[in-house]
């Protein structure tokens, strides 16, 4: 099966996603719908699987198979206490740790004190495809680890961060990731022995000396050479797939000359999936192609007698002139005409800033409902 018959199939179920007529145009319909051609997709995911066959995936960015999966009761969830001066005074040690990403290079650090006083820090730096999230669960990690090895007989320890989403990873004992499995395991192993490790979250920049010079520490990693061979990380070949997907969608949509209407809205693919705020329905999607109850759009199809609109303008009734300036909807464009004055919109706008923002969106929707339901 071609692209051409994948296209024709995907387009049919993308027309009920954005309830737009048969004679939409393929550009109009992904662009509305946010889904790429699905010819596109396939490629491009082809292309995300030959990566990964071809490279070895870091151990660290790994999901699990559910059959190697340890069981929960061989697992522990973390236990995250409320961090201040007070409670800090309770443990003989405590470890701060940061990871950081500067100009694409990432490191991480964790600073060990003992009695209030630094003792001694661990500085690392990975490869510059890693995330800050991977950075910051490898830094816990290493913590642990660190822990683990001690001959003393302190049983117990805090360790303080300022990543939240680290500590909320670390909660769910049902996790497929191998650096959280790896880490309740340590922290099972460790309270085996009767050894127990609590968790703070420190916002970051507040004053907490332990953490502001976790996080100079941290950026001073980010300057080292690499010192843990960790592999491209999954993520990283799914973030450039994706990257190349939506460049070669945008290239397709810009050399086009059908859905000339919706690039005046939408003018690249990156502004639609920018409009975090945006969606459709079947009067939205008549103004946002052209292709509906237009008088220039209906004579094409002897639908009415002429394409010219019956206002004292003058002109063809279409989707620009229907907007800007059609008599017969002077109340409306006067209401949205004020709305985006205090939106700081000079007017007429250029068409794409009716959805650049969440208010100008709404104002926009309520100009094309009270047009389609005229008073």
């Amino acid at each position: 099966m071609n692209s051409k018959y994948l296209r024709r199939i995907q387009r049919r179920i993308l027309l009920r996603v954005v309830c737009g007529y048969r004679t939409m145009s393929y550009d109009s319909v992904y662009a509305l719908s946010g889904f790429p051609p699905v010819d596109i997709t396939i490629l491009h995911d082809i292309a995300f699987r030959e990566n990964l066959s071809a490279s070895s995936i870091s151990n660290y960015d790994c999901i699990l198979s559910p059959f190697f999966i340890p069981h929960p009761s061989e697992r522990n969830a973390i236990n995250i206490v409320q961090f201040s001066d007070k409670s800090t005074e309770d443990f003989p040690v405590i470890c701060y740790t940061d990871g950081s990403k500067i100009d694409g290079r990432v490191g991480f650090v964790f600073v060990v004190f003992r009695s209030g006083v630094e003792s001694e820090n661990f500085q690392f730096r990975i490869r510059d495809e890693c995330t800050v999230f991977v950075a910051e669960l490898l830094c816990l990690n290493f913590a642990i680890k660190w822990i683990s090895e001690q001959n003393s007989v302190i049983s117990e320890y805090l360790i303080c961060t300022d990543s939240l989403s680290s500590l909320d990873s670390l909660k769910c004992i049902s996790s497929s990731n191998n650096i959280i499995i790896e880490i309740q395991k340590q922290l099972k192993s460790l309270r085996d022995k009767n050894i127990s490790i609590d968790f703070a979250f420190v916002r970051g920049h507040t004053g907490v000396f332990g953490n502001e010079r976790a996080d100079w520490l941290a950026k001073a990693a980010t300057k080292r050479k690499i010192d843990i061979d960790v592999n491209i990380p999954k993520l990283f070949y799914k973030k450039i797939t994706n990257e190349r997907m939506m460049k070669c969608w945008n290239q397709e949509y810009l050399i086009s000359n059908k859905g000339s209407i919706t690039k005046k809205f939408f003018p690249t693919i990156n502004k639609r999936l920018s409009c975090h705020h945006f969606y459709t329905n079947y009067k939205l999607t008549q103004f946002l192609t052209g292709h509906g109850n237009f008088k220039s759009y209906l004579n094409k199809f002897n639908l009415a007698p002429s394409s010219f609109c019956d206002c004292n303008i003058g002109g063809e009734e279409n989707v620009e002139h229907v907007i800007l300036l059609c008599s017969k909807y002077v109340r409306e464009r006067k209401i949205i005409r004020l709305a985006f004055k205090r939106l700081n919109i000079n007017w007429p706008p250029n068409f794409h800033q009716f959805l650049s923002t969440r208010s100008a969106f709404k104002n926009f929707c309520t100009f094309v409902v009270t047009v389609c339901n005229p008073s």
